[in-house]
């Protein structure tokens, strides 16, 4: 292969064993979405053993990890995420596959702690807004997962928004008690219905404003219904809640981004039960969390304090 960003040409062997150089362009793209990047595509539909990745002429090509080429030292669980900007090598005999063959560097990263894998898990890389999404029941209102993603997109160097779903079904006093901390912390927040409509376009036109975003949360919280409401041509699985445990089951499989007709990028993750944080020690918590500020607040509200009125996760 020769050139650098833009490889200008590739030698490969033909069906006689001679050696045959061919002028092509090399692509750098986009894991999961087709994007219109000169060079650059991006990574972010994962299709079981062979993810998507987007080439700049606006083709899918489905790719293959080429050999250990994305292994990182911090041993993740998964070397390459929705989002992240890759180069990729296309197959001359077969147009539609690929192979990615190096990860350009990330300038943001929301990563969590995998406890069934033992590995650090990146769920979205190359990001500006990240969305907590949470719910005022059906499954509860859990404030304690908030707080966990709200600090990894500190972390990660990207904005923490909180949506607040299923308004529909009413605050109880808690609920608002907590909302409005959070918006005195500075976090903004969206309240919304995927039943009723409610905040929706306010939602929406916010989402227009920023680049990529990632929508983060336990599975039943409506973030496909979310994405659906905000684009209608989606149709992505909806998935009930169970009557016996009161939480959402698996419609989402694999972090995906989409695309949606209004422009907007978005990358829909799996619901999870638990949000481990990684990438911090106990004593740096009080340098990230905004309501470390308010300490006597943050003791009234029962957000989790130590002696000295500092809140812990």
């Amino acid at each position: 292969i020769e050139g650098e960003d833009k490889i200008k040409s590739i030698t490969i062997k033909n069906e006689n064993g001679k050696s045959e150089k061919i002028e092509t362009d090399y692509i750098l793209g986009f894991f999961g979405l087709i994007m219109k990047l000169g060079p650059i595509a991006e990574w972010g539909l994962n299709l079981e053993k062979n993810p998507l990745a987007p080439c700049s002429d606006s083709r899918l090509i489905e790719c293959r990890i080429k050999g250990k080429v994305l292994s990182e030292k911090d041993r993740s669980y998964n070397p390459i995420a929705p989002g992240d900007r890759v180069f990729i090598s296309i197959d001359l005999q077969s147009p539609d596959k690929g192979w990615i063959l190096e990860k350009k560097k990330r300038y943001s990263a929301v990563r969590r702690w995998n406890r069934k894998r033992q590995a650090i898990q990146t769920m979205a890389a190359n990001i500006e807004l990240l969305l907590a999404v949470t719910t005022v029941k059906s499954p509860p209102f859990r404030p304690r997962f908030i707080d966990r993603v709200l600090l990894a997109g500190e972390l990660s160097g990207v904005e923490p928004v909180i949506i607040l779903n299923k308004v529909d079904l009413g605050k109880n006093d808690q609920i608002v008690k907590r909302i409005n901390y959070y918006r005195k912390i500075n976090y903004r927040i969206f309240e919304c219905s995927t039943v009723t409509g409610e905040g929706l376009e306010n939602l929406s036109q916010n989402l227009r404003n920023k680049g990529m975003s990632v929508l983060i949360g336990q599975s039943g919280v409506g973030k496909s219904s979310i994405l659906n409401s905000l684009d209608k041509s989606l149709n992505r699985s909806v998935g009930d809640i169970s009557s016996k445990h009161d939480r959402g089951v698996h419609t989402t499989r694999f972090g995906e981004m989409i695309q949606t007709t209004s422009g907007q990028l978005i990358i829909d993750t799996p619901g999870i039960r638990e949000f481990q944080v990684t990438d911090i020690e106990p004593h740096e918590l009080r340098l990230w969390y905004s309501c470390l500020l308010y300490t006597s607040d943050a003791a009234d509200e029962g957000l989790g304090v130590d002696l000295g009125g500092r809140r812990i996760i």
